[in-house]
């Protein structure tokens, strides 16, 4: 690999001339220009981005923590991360976790080697105390709420869409509930939300829970396992697509679907009217982006939404 040092021995001239050629950081003469353009050329150098990462205090990359894009929340996150990008002159790195705690430790650890100027998690598995640990190497920005000062905190406030929806589903008398989840587990902030606004609002009402489900493809096989289930009679899905598969195949089946609702607005649920939660999934990528490389850091939470009429 070519080095500024063997320009300077080829051209002649000093590595702090050489330098201050390539980086355009003070005076040179139009000789020194011209013989060291000249040997940059014929030895097919280019300038180390890292080193110049080094010299500048900063990358412009931002890496963002993924843990999957089978989920429509993910996929329109990441839209709004990427919109929001290209007004700026920085740089998107999608770091992929599928919740592996180790890898979201070596993403840190990234961080702390400059690898890049903020870190993004749009969902973890690590604790947040050893994310916030990390926060004197760079900006670290969580799409949950915390009270933690250390971390930027770019969140939903999902509580008023279950609570609205669930008081819609409520006046339907429901005796059996299905919830359905990406992550069937407390670990999950989403899990423990809905959970908790259901409780409030369904004393006493039989429900069950099922995970692992996040696109339309998984239809077929919760189907057959919500035809198991005696007595339900209303299935809360975590997406719109989903919910249009599971439809689909009671409409197949000859069987009578129990009353279906959603949530992460969809144009698939929109089409058939289905109601849904609108969890601002694309605003939060724009958001996070810019509260990211903010020179101030500061925190937001958006209100979800409880969509009936979709047309």
């Amino acid at each position: 690999m070519v080095s500024i040092r063997d320009i300077a021995k080829q051209s002649g001239y000093s590595i702090s001339t050489v330098s201050r050629y390539i980086n355009k950081s003070g005076y040179v003469s139009q000789e020194a220009a011209e013989t060291i353009s000249a040997i940059i050329k014929e030895l097919d150098y280019s300038p180390s981005q890292i080193a110049r990462d080094l010299s500048a205090g900063h990358t412009r990359k931002i890496g963002v923590v993924v843990p999957h894009v089978r989920h429509t929340y993910f996929t329109e996150l990441i839209k709004g991360l990427l919109d929001a990008a290209l007004e700026s002159h920085y740089q998107l790195l999608f770091l992929p976790s599928d919740y592996s705690i180790e890898a979201e430790k070596a993403y840190l650890e990234q961080l702390r080697s400059n690898a890049f100027d903020a870190l993004i998690f749009t969902s973890r598995a690590i604790d947040i105390q050893t994310i916030a640990s990390y926060r004197k190497y760079g900006s670290i920005v969580c799409l949950e709420e915390t009270d933690l000062p250390e971390l930027i905190s770019i969140s939903v406030d999902r509580k008023p869409g279950y609570q609205a929806l669930f008081k819609w589903i409520q006046k339907h008398n429901p005796q059996k509930v299905a919830l359905l989840f990406s992550r069937n587990s407390p670990i999950s902030p989403t899990f423990r939300e809905t959970l908790s606004v259901f409780e409030e609002i369904f004393k006493g009402v039989e429900y069950v829970t099922f995970g692992g489900l996040m696109r339309y493809e998984d239809a077929g096989w919760i189907f057959e396992k919500l035809c198991m289930q005696k007595g339900l009679d209303c299935i809360v899905s975590n997406s719109d697509d989903l919910a249009v598969g599971l439809l689909e195949f009671y409409k197949k089946a000859g069987i009578e679907p129990p009353l279906i609702v959603s949530q992460t607005s969809q144009l698939s649920g929109k089409l058939l009217n289905i109601p849904s939660i609108d969890n601002y999934s694309y605003q939060l990528g724009t958001l996070a982006f810019k509260a990211a490389i903010a020179k101030n850091p500061y925190s937001i939470c958006l209100p979800s939404k409880f969509l009936i009429k979709r047309k």
